[in-house]
């Protein structure tokens, strides 16, 4: 323990005490759910606090009058503390440009930014090591130039396989990325077979697994919180996950074009459409929005699936899926459902 500070660890799920929302609401954050976070006290005094959430690091915050002190490296030392002997040692922070310097003290070294966000990364295997694994799934499938498409497919549906029908067809080689993460009603395992059962009889498609570096809980976590009124942190958030994108995916797999279907519904996916237009093109990646596929006069979307999912009822499900897809939801319908109905994920 540093002289004058003590340290103690919190458990988000029993309340977030408003000592940590207050200094979080004096930086302009807001707490976003944690599994940990350490608040640090200066003579009784709430001083600083940061929070885990899996292996992020974020919502750091230091009453501005002890910045000068170096309590923000203290708070996610004592995370990093907490974490090691609970076998982590992956670890990303997301933060401001001026705080990075800070974390690159610590070890931390920065793999992606945006105007107002950098994201910095501690421990093995890194973004690096992420890339060459992915250029050399490139150099196995034997192709110079390729498109991609990131999905979640949260399931899998019809509309999905349309896009990636229409990107195979104008591609020399498709690469379909599936987000990661798992904080969506679909358990990734799940999603991921999905995509492979439902494009397997297409020949130039390769389904990739988007690791920590595809619209993850570190590159985007936003995208999973589903609320349009942050807008300015998604616009935030959805340039740093593109910058990943294009310093990791697009050379290593010769991305040239990455396609995306047009969005209705989703506001954050909405932005994130637009974010796209705008920043991949400097990577030399042109952005091919296709039309979404629509039954009865309404786009084809997942979010019906699991509507229908959660109401229990499965008739109408065969005309949002393809029969890949259909046939496995019904052969794991309880389980499935039962997540479907649990999950507060909006995507």
């Amino acid at each position: 323990m540093s002289f004058g500070v003590e340290t103690e660890f919190l458990d988000p799920a029993s309340g977030v005490p408003e000592e940590v929302l207050s200094l979080l609401y004096a930086e302009g954050l807001r707490f976003e759910g944690a599994d940990v976070t350490v608040l640090l006290r200066m003579n009784r005094r709430p001083a600083a606090t940061a929070s885990l959430d899996g292996q992020v690091i974020k919502m750091v915050a230091v009453d501005p009058e002890y910045r000068s002190m170096g309590l923000s490296a203290q708070a996610v030392s004592r995370l990093l503390e907490w974490a090691r002997p609970r076998g982590m040692g992956h670890f990303f922070v997301y933060t401001k440009p001026s705080e990075a310097d800070k974390f690159e003290s610590l070890g931390f070294c920065q793999i992606g930014s945006s105007p107002g966000a950098v994201l910095l990364e501690m421990g093995r295997p890194n973004a690096e090591d992420f890339r060459r694994g992915l250029e050399e799934l490139r150099l196995r499938v034997g192709v110079e130039e390729s498109s991609a498409i990131v999905m979640n497919a949260n399931p899998f549906t019809r509309g999905h396989r349309y896009l990636a029908e229409r990107a195979s067809s104008a591609s020399e080689h498709l690469f379909v990325v599936v987000v990661r993460s798992d904080r969506s009603s679909f358990p990734f395992e799940d999603r991921i077979r999905m995509v492979r059962l439902g494009l397997e009889d297409l020949g130039n498609v390769t389904v990739v697994d988007g690791g920590d570096y595809a619209v993850s809980s570190a590159t985007f976590p936003t995208y999973f919180l589903r609320d349009p009124s942050m807008e300015e942190v998604i616009r935030i958030q959805t340039r740093l996950d593109l910058d990943l994108f294009g310093r990791i995916f697009v050379p290593a797999l010769r991305i040239r074009s990455r396609f995306v279907g047009t969005e209705p519904y989703c506001p954050v996916t909405g932005l994130y459409n637009q974010a796209m237009r705008e920043v991949l093109p400097r990577f030399g990646v042109q952005v091919v929005e296709v039309p979404r596929l629509e039954e009865g006069g309404s786009a084809v979307s997942a979010s019906l699936v699991r509507r229908a999912m959660a109401e229990g009822d499965p008739r109408g499900l065969e005309a949002l899926l393809p029969p890949t897809s259909y046939r496995y939801i019904m052969d794991n319908w309880d389980r499935l459902r039962e997540r479907v109905l649990s999950s507060k994920g909006g995507h």
